[in-house]
């Protein structure tokens, strides 16, 4: 059972860091309205 909490928590730090990189891109104005509704 641990096992599946440290492969849960490794997803979340990485689709947390993929996440930041995507919104650290420069985007188009239209992207960046998207954007908005997400954070």
């Amino acid at each position: 059972m641990v096992e599946v909490l440290v492969i849960i928590a490794l997803l979340i730090s990485v689709g947390s860091g993929v996440l930041y990189l995507i919104s650290r891109m420069p985007l188009t104005e239209e992207d960046f309205d998207e954007f908005d509704l997400y954070h």
